[in-house]
Formats: structure tokens, C-alpha cells, sequence
């Protein structure tokens, strides 16, 4: 296997952030070592943790862009995401404390054998419905197999995320035991933070997600002026956070679940414009635009792999998706039921920006400038801050 970056989960990884701090708040053990960065015993005796996760915050944007912030005074340092870098992967890692070989959920669209259908993972509806329904109640209990984080940890605990999400699917497999608070502007973000520390417990965890520099930088690029006044929003009502929150014993953490890299339109290549490529494969693509699972047919994969290595080798590194696994890429432990059928026959590792994308005939073409999922530097690696105050 040629090289290519990889998740670091046996301590560097933003699984082992999550070991760290459900052990500090009580949970049992589990197989995932805690990070080395942020060991447990450096939490435990805070009465509020709060874990903020930027959607999208990259270490390199970070260290690039916010050299003068708030932030890079409080870096403790790097931490690599999961593979795939993308927030259905990533996420469901913070609220399992799982590894995605672990909880299953690969990707943004992913085939779902148990119903023989491609569905995105998070809204929970099959890939190119023209109706935003949600799937049957059955199909649940498939994907979302996993323990919540906050049914393990032994102390009261609180998600403050988006009105428009908080009771989605996903939210409510993933919250547990957890308190969910909505709120709108990022202020409000703040606010539900702050008056959630005032309650009296003994000690709470509060975890806050905010998606508004990830939907910038797909929409515009993460090195946009638009990303960046979005950064310095964030950074100016955290600033005000953090001061209107001193001398509440608090430790602070702020994370992200992958970073950004731009593609342009010359790095985007179609499917449809490779026929015979398309020729071989017997489902949609799946994945990511950035690490795609082709699922290929069985007469075919001479044909796959030639097509590849002949027509595609500028563009992408091609695996077997066995191999992959086999190389821990997409973690440790123990596979969920079915994992193999999530992740195709090969896997196609996008180099430099380039992406590679479908369109089902029920879908609008869209395209995004800034994109991740892939294993650059920029997408793989997330800074790990905390305050203490």
C-alpha cells in the first residue's frame, strides 16, 4: 500500500478525546485508549465539562488563519479525525465513543443492505428520494446499533444543538439520557450553554455542536473571506463566552469532527462521463465525493481495475475495501454486523482536491467548493483547545 495519511486511534484520534472525557465523567472502560493529549485524570475534577465541536474547524485552517485567536493560545494540540473524515463518521464517533468500523456508519450516503437501498445516514431518508420522509421505524434499530455516550457517563449531561436538527433521527438515536436544548443564532448557542452551567448539579457534561463554518466553507471555500468573518464571529462570542463564565470551574474543549480542502470545477469528475466505467459497477457510488465505495459487479473487476489504473491514476488511490479495514484505517475492535456491505468492493481515495461524483436522475447536479472526507493533512487533522476557568 502506497502511503497515505492515516487516523491515529490508539490514543491521537478524536475517539480517544471522547475515551478521555467519558472516563473523567464516570464511564466504564472501554477499548478505545484515552488521548494523549488530554488524559482523563486532567478533567475530572472541573464541575462543568463543556465539549464544543466547530463542524468543519481544521488545525491547519486554524493555525493558518487564527494564528492571533483566542484558540491558539489554549491549542494543546493535534488530533486526527476518523476515517472517513466526514461528520456522519465523525460525530456518531463523539457520541459512541466508537470507532466507525465499530458504530457502521461510513459515509454520508451509504447502501444499507437490510432494506437493499443507499441512504444518507444523518437526515435518515433513502438517497435520491424526491420526498424528505423519514424511513420506517425498523430500519432505525439497523443503523444506529450503538450505545450512546451519554447513557455510560454517571453524570447529568446536555446537548445544546440546532432547532432544526435537535429532534431529528439521528439526534435522538445518538443522545441518550442527555437533556436536548435547541437554539438558532450562535449567541443563543452561547446563552443555553451558560444557563445550563447555573443548574445545580454536582457536575455536568455539555456538549454544544454548531454546523455554521462547515456550511460556509462547502457553500463558498474555507479559505473564502465569507469563512473566515464566520470564524471571526465564532472566535468574538466565544471570547465573550469564556469571560462570562469564569470562576464557574469549568474545563472547556473545543474540537472539530475534520477539516476542509477547495476543489475547483477541473477537479471535479463525473461519473456520467466515464460510461464504461460506470459499465461496472451495479449500485450508485457511495461514500463520499472525496473516498468513494464502488460496488462493483463480480464478472467486472478486471475491467473495474484497469479502468482505474489507466484512466483515474492522477486522480484517486484505489483499494480493496478489505484491505483498508484490514490496515485499521477505519478503526479497531470488533466490526457492527454487516460492516463489509457499507463500504463496497474498492475504495477510491481521492488525491489532492480532486472529487468524483454521481447524479441519480432523481437529483439536482450541485456542486460544493469546499469539500473533506479524504486524507489530506487539511481534512484529517483537527486542534484540540481547552480553557479552564
Amino acid at each position: 500500500m502506497s502511503h497515505i495519511n492515516k487516523p491515529d486511534y490508539a490514543g491521537g484520534s478524536i475517539v480517544n478525546l471522547m475515551s478521555s472525557i467519558a472516563s473523567a465523567l464516570g464511564a466504564d472502560a472501554t477499548d478505545v485508549p484515552q488521548s494523549k493529549l488530554l488524559p482523563a485524570n486532567q478533567l475530572s475534577s472541573a464541575r462543568n465539562i463543556i465539549f464544543i465541536v466547530v463542524d468543519g474547524l481544521g488545525y491547519n485552517y486554524l493555525t493558518s488563519y487564527g494564528k492571533d485567536s483566542i484558540f491558539t493560545d489554549n491549542l494543546q494540540g493535534s488530533l486526527t479525525s476518523v476515517f472517513p473524515t466526514t461528520t456522519a463518521s465523525a460525530i456518531t464517533s463523539y457520541f459512541t465513543c466508537l470507532t466507525p468500523l465499530q458504530h457502521g456508519l461510513t459515509g454520508w450516503y451509504m447502501y444499507l443492505k437490510e432494506m437493499n437501498d443507499i441512504v444518507t445516514v444523518l437526515p435518515f431518508k433513502p438517497r435520491g428520494s424526491p420526498v424528505w420522509k423519514r424511513l420506517d421505524k425498523r430500519y432505525q434499530e439497523v443503523l444506529y446499533n450503538f450505545q450512546s455516550v451519554f447513557d455510560m457517563i454517571k453524570v447529568p449531561s446536555y446537548i445544546v444543538t440546532q432547532k432544526n436538527i435537535v429532534d431529528s433521527v439521528y439526534s435522538l438515536a445518538v443522545s441518550g439520557n442527555a437533556d436536548r436544548l435547541a437554539y438558532q443564532e450562535l449567541e443563543e448557542m452561547f446563552v443555553q450553554i451558560k444557563n445550563t452551567i447555573s443548574l445545580p448539579d454536582d457536575q455536568k457534561f455539555i456538549y454544544s455542536y454548531w454546523s455554521g463554518f462547515d456550511a460556509v466553507s462547502h457553500h463558498y471555500g474555507s479559505r473564502s473571506t465569507e469563512a473566515l468573518s464566520t470564524f471571526r464571529a465564532f472566535e468574538n462570542s466565544f471570547d465573550k463566552f469564556i469571560r462570562d463564565i469564569k470562576g464557574t470551574n469549568s474545563t472547556v474543549i473545543v474540537s472539530a469532527d475534520h477539516g476542509f480542502i477547495d476543489t475547483e470545477p477541473s477537479r471535479v469528475i463525473r461519473l456520467e462521463d466515464h460510461p464504461d466505467l460506470q459499465d461496472t459497477l451495479v449500485l450508485p457510488l457511495c461514500g463520499e465525493p472525496r473516498v468513494i465505495y464502488c460496488y462493483v459487479d463480480d464478472t467486472k473487476k478486471v475491467q473495474f481495475e484497469n479502468y482505474i489504473k489507466k484512466e483515474f491514476a492522477d486522480y484517486c488511490q484505489m483499494y480493496k475495501s478489505e484491505e483498508l479495514v484490514r490496515q485499521g484505517y477505519f478503526g479497531t475492535g470488533k466490526p457492527c454486523p454487516g460492516f463489509a456491505d457499507r463500504i463496497g468492493d474498492y475504495v477510491l481515495i481521492m488525491k489532492e482536491n480532486y472529487v468524483l461524483k454521481d447524479t441519480l436522475p432523481t437529483e439536482q447536479p450541485f456542486t460544493q467548493i469546499g469539500v473533506h472526507g479524504g486524507l489530506s493533512d487539511d481534512e484529517l487533522y483537527v486542534p484540540l483547545i481547552k480553557f479552564e476557568v
